[in-house]
This record gives C-alpha cells, structure tokens and sequence, in this order.
C-alpha cells in the first residue's frame, strides 16, 4: 500500500525539477518505501538533478536513476547499469544527518528519538562524453527458439584439457601469435583454443597480463600490448 504514495511523490518531484521521466519502481525489497529505481531521459548533469529530488521525498533512502534503456523492473538490468557506468566516487552522492523514519531498524530506537539517517543516490547512467553505442548488448538470432540438443544430439561436449605451467606458456604463445595478427574478444580466444578448459585458457591470459604483453584495442577486444592494435591511454 505504500509503493503507490511513493511513486506518485517522486514523479510529483521530478516533474518539479524538469526531470523528463521513462519509469519508476518503488521496489519490494526496499519494503515498498525506502528504494526507488528511475529511468530517464537524460541531458547532462540532470541524473543528479533527478537523484536530489527523488531523496527529497519522503522517507526514501537508497535511489539509483538510470538511462531509459534499463528496464527499472528487471534487477539484472539495473545491476548491470551500476556495474558498467558508475564510478563510486564521481557518482555515489550520500547526503547524512537526514530526517529518517523509525521504522528503519538500522537506526537508533527509543521512544521519543527523532532519527536522522543517511541518503544515498547512485547515477548508473552513461557518463558524460562517452558515446551510447560503447553500451550496445550482445544479441543473438534465434536465442528463444534455438535448442543445442538439436545441433549436438544431446551429447555434451567433453570437457577441455587442463595444462599444467608449462602447457600454460605454451597455449599462452600460441594466444599471443593469433592477437598479434588481429584483436579478439574473449570468446573467440575461448572457441578458438576450445580444446583447453576455461581455467587454463584464463591462466594463459593472466600470465600474458603479468609478462606486460596483453593490451586492448579501442572496443575491448584483446590485442599485442605496443601494437597497431592497442588503444591508447588517455591524455591527461
């Protein structure tokens, strides 16, 4: 019965603060009144615009806002958004010695005690300055409706061999050679020495990243560390 004041508080509140709103979930977990997520449509700088006002409402504590392309209902999503597009000490704001509510048993109790808290906002939208399509998901054909016991015949694959260090090394030129000629995304390097099981083929690349040879190209994929390839670091 609480969700609903809620919601309509903190649209009430951003729509004062010039906040163009996609959705709003005022979740359950956060016991229908301490947790919202918020979807908008963002100009610069307006994700804290949107975080000051929906803190203002009420007795919310934890608000996180995100791009309209975060589904706020979908958990996974809005995980992923704070995972990928948020720097704790650039987008983490915590206003404290808040008005609080009693209710909230992480705060002191006694009658008569007036409780003060802290608020947080979390901006999990797509900073400033870098390009929307850097955020553009994997997607697969036919992912709902494909089957792989119709391409395998039910028949697992056997699982890959596990090498020892010197194996290691070995598979770790072998993966040096090939992004010396083009970069690869993990999953290529993966399907291409599909014969060795994943904690090898991830030992092989640590040992590349410890011996200084592995780097990135521009889009994430693995390449020769002073290559053509590799990205360069920003100037500052």
């Amino acid at each position: 019965m609480a969700a609903p004041t809620r919601y309509a508080a903190i649209r009430q509140a951003l729509r004062t603060a010039g906040i163009i709103v996609k959705d709003i979930n005022v979740t359950l977990g956060g016991c229908a009144f301490w947790h919202a997520v918020i979807s908008i449509k963002k100009q610069p700088g307006e994700a804290k615009n949107a975080l000051l006002a929906a803190l203002s409402v009420m007795d919310l504590k934890h608000v996180v806002v995100v791009d309209d392309d975060i589904d706020v209902f979908d958990p996974t999503e809005v995980e992923w958004a704070i995972a990928t597009r948020v720097q704790g000490d650039r987008d983490v704001m915590i206003v404290s010695n808040a008005r609080a509510k009693p209710l909230d048993p992480s705060l002191p109790q006694g009658f008569g005690v007036v409780p003060t808290g802290a608020k947080v906002g979390i901006d999990a939208t797509i900073p400033e300055g870098i390009p929307r399509e850097h955020y553009e998901r994997i997607t697969y054909a036919y992912a709902d409706r494909a089957k792989i016991d119709d391409y395998v015949g039910g028949k697992a694959d056997a699982a890959g061999q596990a090498g020892d260090p010197r194996e290691v090394e070995a598979l770790a030129a072998k993966i040096l050679q090939a992004i010396d000629k083009e970069p690869l995304y993990y999953t290529d390097i993966a399907e291409r020495f599909a014969a060795y099981d994943f904690r090898t083929i991830a030992r092989a690349l640590g040992h590349l990243h410890e011996s200084e040879k592995l780097w990135q190209d521009p889009r994430g994929r693995m390449c020769v560390r002073g290559s053509t390839f590799a990205a360069k670091p920003p100037v500052k």
